[in-house]
């Protein structure tokens, strides 16, 4: 009984993770993925919700059901992380132009593509922003180009975009 209810808890980690996958997959609109997925899945609940239903001790394989899935979720996130698709925007502001044009041009030496804004903040101060397109899992390298300052981290705005049109997406 014991072994049966390691596999039920291994098996249903594997399951859940996959499930955790077919939900970023669907998020994303990457829909290749998400058919396979949905195969294996309905196979792998199949055959786990039979064995459960069936036995005489339920409460166990219940537990281990539902164990096993609380595993698969977080499983499910560490591969999203180490997988880290999508694409991203990230926005870096400055105060000062010399240090803006600097990082601006390293990032574009570095094959990113740039934009540079000029805004207004508090009590209409010159801000100087930095935006750039790129993907998911490039944001730890990019991260090495906002450098704190003083002790200071800087100002960036990261946020998720749906997808990108145009030459620019050619460039990600």
């Amino acid at each position: 009984m014991f072994v049966e209810l390691l596999m039920i808890i291994v098996i249903m980690a594997v399951a859940d993770c996959l499930s955790t996958l077919k939900t970023i997959f669907i998020s994303k609109k990457f829909f290749q993925p998400v058919y396979f997925i949905v195969f294996v899945n309905s196979v792998i609940f199949a055959v786990v919700i039979s064995k459960v239903v069936g036995t005489e001790q339920g409460i166990y394989y219940i537990l281990a059901f539902a164990l096993g899935k609380s595993i698969g979720v977080f499983l499910g996130g560490i591969v999203e992380n180490k997988v880290a698709l999508g694409l991203l925007e990230a926005c870096i502001f400055f105060n000062d132009k010399t240090k803006m044009s600097s990082i601006a041009d390293q990032l574009r030496r570095a094959g990113y593509s740039v934009n540079t804004v000029v805004a207004f903040g508090f009590s209409g101060k010159k801000r100087y922003v930095v935006e750039t397109t790129l993907k998911r899992r490039d944001l730890k390298s990019f991260k090495r180009f906002v450098k704190p300052e003083n002790g200071k981290e800087r100002t960036m705005v990261v946020k998720e975009i749906s997808d990108v049109y145009g030459n620019l997406k050619a460039n990600i």
